[in-house]
This record gives C-alpha cells, sequence and structure tokens, in this order.
C-alpha cells in the first residue's frame, strides 16, 4: 500500500470503530444499564480521532486550498466547529445520560458525512506531496516503519457443510447443537463456540421465522452482553486481529440466524479494539523526544 493511501484508511477505519462504539452504547442506554463505562469508551475514540484530524488532515488542507486561492473555501473551520460541537455533547452526556441518543446520532451522522464528503474531496484534490504530508503527521513518514496494511474483515461466515477452504483461517461453530450428518473430520473445526450460541428459550422461540429477526438480534445481543461471555468473544476477537474467524452456522437461510447477529457484535468489538491499537501505534511513531 503506498504511504499516502494508507492515512486514507486510517481514518476510515476510525470511522467505523466510532460508529460500532456508539451503536453500542445507545444499545446500553436503551436497555437501561450502567452507560459510565461505554460513554467513556466513546469519549477515547472520539477524542483520539478529532486529535488526529486536527494535527495532520486539517492543517494540510488548509494549506492546500490557500495555495488553490481565496475563492477556494477550506471544510477545515466547519470540521473543527463540529468537533467542538461533539466535544461539548459528549462532557453534558456524562452529567446527563438522557442525552445519550441524541449525541449517538450526531457521531454517526459526523462519521458519515467526513466519509462521504471530506475524504472524497481530501483524495480527489490533495496531491502526492500533501498526501505525504499527512502521512508524516500522523507519523508514519518511513514507509518501512509503517504498520502493517489491515486485514481484511476479520470475521466471515459460511455454512458449516460447505466444503472447508485453506482462506477461512480459524474456524468456529457458533450452533448450539452439532450440525445433523457432519462428522469431526469434514467439520474441520478449530473450536465449537456453544457457549456464544443463544440460549435454547431463544433458540426455539425463534424457530427461524424471518419476522422475528429483529426481535431475535434484540434479544441475541442482549444475551451477548452477558459478563461470564466476555473472555470468549475476546479470544475470538483476538484471533481476528491478526487473521481471518470463521463461524460457521447450519441455518439453511443464510441472512436471518444467529451467526449474523455473532458476526456484528465481533465486527464492533475488533474494529474498536483494533482502532486502539493502531492508534497507540501511530502516537509512539509520532512522539518527539524533548529537546
Amino acid at each position: 500500500m503506498a504511504i499516502n493511501s494508507y492515512p486514507l484508511e486510517l481514518l476510515a477505519r476510525e470511522h467505523r470503530a466510532i460508529r460500532g462504539a456508539a451503536t453500542n452504547l445507545r444499545r446500553i442506554y436503551q436497555d437501561g444499564e450502567d452507560v459510565s463505562g461505554a460513554l467513556t469508551f466513546v469519549r477515547q475514540l472520539a477524542e483520539n480521532h478529532f486529535r488526529a484530524e486536527e494535527r495532520a488532515w486539517l492543517p494540510v488542507l488548509e494549506a492546500s486550498f490557500r495555495r488553490r486561492g481565496s475563492g477556494c473555501l477550506s471544510p477545515a473551520r466547519a470540521v473543527r466547529a463540529a468537533h467542538r460541537t461533539l466535544r461539548r455533547l459528549l462532557e453534558q452526556a456524562a452529567d446527563n445520560p438522557a442525552e445519550i441518543p441524541f449525541l449517538c446520532a450526531i457521531l454517526e451522522d459526523h462519521a458519515a458525512q467526513e466519509d462521504l464528503l471530506l475524504f472524497p474531496l481530501c483524495a480527489a484534490l490533495l496531491d502526492e506531496p500533501e498526501k505525504d504530508a499527512i502521512a508524516r503527521r500522523l507519523g508514519l513518514a518511513d514507509p518501512v516503519d509503517m504498520p502493517p496494511p489491515p486485514p481484511g474483515p476479520g470475521f466471515r461466515l459460511r455454512h458449516a457443510y460447505d466444503a472447508p477452504s485453506p482462506t477461512d483461517g480459524w474456524r468456529v461453530l457458533v450452533d448450539r447443537l452439532w450440525p445433523r450428518g457432519l462428522s469431526r473430520e469434514k467439520a474441520a473445526l478449530a473450536t465449537w463456540a456453544k457457549n456464544l450460541a443463544p440460549s435454547t428459550e431463544l433458540r426455539r422461540w425463534f424457530n427461524h421465522q424471518p419476522d422475528r429477526f429483529a426481535e431475535f438480534r434484540r434479544r441475541y445481543r442482549e444475551e451477548l452482553s452477558d459478563p461470564a461471555l466476555a473472555g470468549e468473544l475476546d479470544d475470538l476477537t483476538n484471533r481476528a486481529l491478526t487473521g481471518p474467524v470463521t463461524l460457521l452456522f447450519a441455518a439453511a437461510d443464510a441472512e436471518c440466524n444467529q451467526a449474523v447477529v455473532l458476526q456484528e457484535v465481533l465486527e464492533e468489538r475488533r474494529l474498536s479494539k483494533e482502532f486502539l491499537i493502531r492508534w497507540d501505534l501511530c502516537l509512539d511513531k509520532a512522539t518527539v523526544p524533548p529537546s
């Protein structure tokens, strides 16, 4: 990956992590649970992202627009104003949790606007030296020392009866019941995460009826928030940081089943964790020793 293309991908991944964390925060608030931990995590993700844009992107963008003449208005001022508003909302939500749904909506909208408007504008208008300048401001000046390119999607779905593929990586069965007629040899499992499957009561209630899937997703996500399952979720999340993890299911419906929901939850955790890891790498490389 070219050095000047990596910052675009890095900040786009930050947006996905923020959106996933905001979705989780909204769910916790709606379920009436303690939001303090999730809110602190969202504040950390958002503040790190704001600082990266303000340190690396906005100064280069402003200089580029000045070079093009006074008739070109840089969006940097609007971005900084949005950051100030979001910081204020994040502080208010800590004192008044009733503001959390509004905060999450504004965060998601801000990330979407930058994905749709700001980043494509940067990709189209900034020249190669300007993109390299952003990379240097992010501490990515030497291509040899750059963090490795992010892997493909960490969690993928496959039918349990499909033949294993060399690209599957860590193969995990996520059904509570063993697939009928499937031998252990043909399954080629790395592990069977039966504890992460829906409860027997929820599985029987759902009964693979598509019109119940939305409510099934809500109830299943609630089950997955059980602290007793955090260790297994973290194990799979950590594996997906370094390679593919394939979630196997036996249901005939590939779109309305528990593996789809579990993948959503695991991807949110992976993106959030990966962002923090890569942010720490960038901060370490950008730190200038005191003179």
